[in-house]
């Protein structure tokens, strides 16, 4: 498996709440997986005058020129996305497995000062700087929880987007399942009030039901469908959902209720 097969691996099993116990064998694998042969260079000077729109450590397999996908299925169309989501996931599950390991440190503190320095590391709404940002929301909510001026910079001109948001497929840029999953990991206090106000679409979401192939897009329906529910599931009105398995039946997939 490679580095990208390993952000979607693990992710998706983090959603569904699976077991995994090869911890220790993904870090090593990550680490010894590192561009230049596995010698990560943490002397990297960050500037305002240097370009810190991409990645410092984990840049993207070329992959025949295709962008790759984020978590929920989107397809982006530039590398400004593509990239920082590739990165940044990667370092997340580094922290959450190996937050002691000072080489993991050195490259999330130069990664924070990275994104400092760049527009959609403090929110930016122009094409897919929009997803990127959701992408520094994820990080910055799992790796720095106690910066929450800057979590609040990111999240509360997101929300317009969510709050917006009609359908299941992509408006305005915005990657809304991408973003319900940091809302699903998110303190509930910080939250609740954002699921209270969208509970009936969500539900919608998880009862209509989406189809499950045959196009590339669709395959990801079942998982956007567990990341619903694991947004649905944060209010006590529906913590009762927050185990249910994600069915398929005539090729759709749905969720109980």
């Amino acid at each position: 498996m490679n580095l990208y097969g390993i952000i979607c691996n693990v992710n998706e099993k983090l959603i569904k709440n699976e077991l995994i116990e090869n911890k220790q064998d993904i870090v090593k694998y990550i680490l010894n997986n590192a561009p230049n042969g596995g010698k990560i260079d943490l002397n990297i000077k960050i500037s305002k005058n240097n370009n810190n729109w991409y990645p410092h450590f984990y840049n993207p397999p070329y992959n025949n020129g295709q962008k790759l996908r984020i978590i929920s299925g989107y397809k982006p169309k530039t590398q400004i996305l593509s990239a920082n989501h590739y990165e940044l996931e990667i370092l997340r599950i580094l922290f959450l497995w190996a937050n002691d390991n000072e080489i993991v440190k050195n490259m999330i503190e130069n990664t924070l000062s990275r994104l400092n320095n760049t527009c959609f590391g403090h929110y930016c709404s122009k094409g897919e700087c929009l997803g990127a940002s959701v992408s520094v929301l994820r990080f910055i909510n799992t790796i720095f929880p106690d910066k929450m001026e800057w979590i609040k910079k990111l999240f509360e001109p997101m929300s317009i987007f969510y709050r917006e948001q009609k359908g299941m497929g992509m408006e305005n840029n915005f990657p809304f399942y991408y973003f319900c999953l940091v809302i699903s990991e998110m303190p509930i206090k910080f939250v609740e009030a954002y699921i209270y106000e969208k509970k009936e679409f969500l539900k919608i979401l998880l009862t209509k039901g989406c189809l499950n192939g045959p196009k590339e897009n669709d395959t990801y329906n079942a998982l956007k469908l567990y990341i619903i529910r694991n947004t649905l599931s944060r209010i006590k009105e529906y913590e009762y959902i927050k185990d249910e398995e994600i069915y398929i039946k005539n090729n759709r997939c749905y969720c109980k209720i």
